[in-house]
């Protein structure tokens, strides 16, 4: 009978409710699933479930020590978690601001967005390099975004602010440049900086083989909501990071679309 009465208590926002908890939880998981910081995670959760425990079974001794842990709980979270709790916020931001723009766009009917004739001509300038890249087997590490603000490589490399070319990214990255172990930046379909030192990622998921290249690309697109595209020096394969996961490009058409998709995003 009393189950009856509690389950007629339940309203639907406490349904709403459980919903949205558990759509935080999961989107935490799937942000801290594969790195270091998981395994911190599930250790923490297990230090709060022994407190509540020992807690409510009177265990003084074992209550008081655990208790300052919990009461700062929060704080330790943050500092541990920073880079993670800022990748979460990132996420959230960068999904409302497409959204309200998405809204702007539908209102007053326009594309806010660079004309498609000069969009499509800085896309097959990024692909005719990678495809140079790919044959001759020189590794390069480009990065698509629109946040031209970024610490990352405002702290690091050198600003060109030039027009997108294949001649130029082909500079960059030959063997023989002192600029081609860096990344090269492209913010708002420009070549803002090259030579950029990019944070490598963490994650315990990414392939041992991958070098320093590969990792750096998921690093940043951890860290940022930009699109890193990556081309290998030993085998001249194509792959991009986003949003921490790295994945291969297959061929000519794949490439396309992604870099169409990271320059509109």
């Amino acid at each position: 009978m009393s189950f009856l009465i509690s389950l007629s208590d339940i309203r639907i926002l406490d349904i709403v409710d459980i919903v949205v908890v558990l759509i935080l939880i999961w989107q935490i998981y799937k942000l801290l699933r594969g790195t270091i910081a998981f395994n911190i995670f599930i250790g923490v959760m297990l230090l709060y479930g022994v407190w509540y425990a020992v807690s409510h079974l009177e265990m003084r001794l074992l209550t008081f020590l655990l208790g300052p842990f919990v009461g700062f709980g929060v704080l330790i979270l943050i500092i541990i978690f920073q880079p993670e709790v800022r990748q979460f916020l990132l996420l959230i931001g960068n999904n409302t601001l497409k959204n309200r723009f998405t809204f702007i766009e539908k209102l007053w009917g326009e594309q806010l967005v660079v004309d498609d004739s000069v969009l499509m001509r800085q896309i097959e300038e990024v692909m005719f390099a990678m495809q140079y890249f790919k044959e001759s087997k020189i590794g390069a590490l480009i990065v698509v975004s629109h946040n031209e603000g970024t610490p990352i490589w405002n702290n690091s490399g050198q600003v060109v602010d030039a027009k997108i070319s294949s001649q130029l990214l082909k500079t960059i990255f030959q063997k023989e440049s002192p600029m081609h172990d860096g990344a090269a930046i492209l913010v708002n379909n420009r070549v803002h900086s090259v030579s950029v030192i990019l944070p490598v990622t963490e994650s315990l998921s990414i392939d041992a083989d991958l070098g320093l290249r590969h990792r750096a690309a998921v690093g940043v697109s951890e860290k940022t909501n930009a699109i890193a595209f990556i081309v290998s020096e030993e085998n001249g394969e194509w792959s991009y990071a986003q949003a921490g996961k790295l994945k291969r490009l297959n061929d000519l058409n794949e490439l396309k679309n992604q870099l169409k998709a990271a320059f509109v995003a």
